[in-house]
């Protein structure tokens, strides 16, 4: 199974440029991935029963657009499916400045004036 981007990972080794771990979704299957394919997020984990329950501690507004992008993903990939190429072309722009945006929220370079817009 491959992962996707926002997906999360839960890494269980580090050996040079690869980590060994598996989709939180999927425990079973474990698999080796390049450590360049990770953003490594902090997390609070909370133990119930015998599983952890991994919460990020990234802003909401991050969530909210990692999100966006999955679903946008899924919509992109069907108008390519079914050759809608300016359908397509539109969603690519439109989560490309999703991208950059989410990219300065990380890093803290994202201005207020385009914060807001973002919120909206």
């Amino acid at each position: 199974t491959l992962f996707r981007s926002g997906d999360v990972v839960h890494i269980l080794e580090s050996c040079e440029d690869w980590y060994r771990g598996y989709l939180t979704k999927q425990r079973v299957q474990e698999g080796i991935f390049p450590k360049s394919f990770v953003h490594i997020k902090e997390v609070t984990a909370e133990k119930k029963r015998k599983t952890d329950n991994l919460i990020p501690t990234e802003i909401p507004l991050v969530q909210e657009v990692t999100s966006t992008l999955r679903e946008w993903g899924s919509i992109w990939k069907q108008l390519f499916m079914t050759n809608k190429t300016e359908k397509f072309k539109q969603v690519r722009s439109m989560m490309y400045d999703l991208m950059e945006w989410r990219a300065q929220l990380l890093s803290g370079a994202l201005p207020k004036d385009e914060m807001k817009e973002l919120r909206q």
